[in-house]
């Protein structure tokens, strides 16, 4: 079956209903999707591997500025990501558990990563955040075990509760200075 990508093109939020919208699947929890259902809807199969397919159209948008809550939660055999400039937001738990991400670019006009964003993303070791962004959520990168280097930005204001936490491997961290508020 053929599967028309374009309107993610165009999308300034991409969610897991708009990926679910042109990328339906056969799954039973995907027929009767809601945000509900997004963490069931993330350990079918057919559903990673669609969930990949659209990452790559994703990095090709020039007008995306969001990746809303659980759009690619659970996308195990994500590897590599590259965000697109023009991004500002990275809503909640939008990569969680995406157990084999080990390479995170993150686009300069980021300006907020939500809670659980990164949760559990335990393949991620090295991190260096942009410049623009100001907060960072509750549990953002929460369990990542293999994080052991990090670089917190100059202008970052809020880190939330649990941000960091189990994050075994990282021995030491900078705070900046204009850091005014740490959960």
């Amino acid at each position: 079956r053929e599967v028309d990508l374009t309107p993610l093109l165009a999308a300034r939020v991409l969610d897991a209903a708009a990926i679910h919208a042109c990328l339906p699947c056969d799954d039973e929890h995907c027929r009767a999707f809601d945000e509900k259902t997004c963490a069931q809807c993330a350990s079918s199969g057919t559903w990673r591997q669609r969930h990949a397919a659209a990452m790559l159209v994703v990095l090709q948008s020039r007008v995306l500025q969001e990746i809303g809550d659980c759009a690619f939660c659970g996308c195990t055999s994500l590897a590599t990501l590259t965000l697109p400039d023009g991004l500002t937001t990275i809503g909640e738990g939008a990569f969680c558990r995406c157990t084999y991400l080990a390479s995170l670019t993150l686009p300069d006009g980021l300006t907020t990563i939500g809670n659980c964003a990164f949760e559990g993303c335990t393949s991620l070791a090295t991190l260096t955040l942009p410049d623009g962004l100001t907060t960072i959520g509750n549990c953002a990168f929460s369990g990542c075990t293999y994080l052991a280097t990090l670089t917190l930005p100059d202008g970052l204001t809020t880190i939330s509760d649990y941000a960091f936490e189990g994050c075994t491997s990282l021995a030491t961290l900078t705070l900046p200075d204009g850091l005014t508020t740490i959960g």
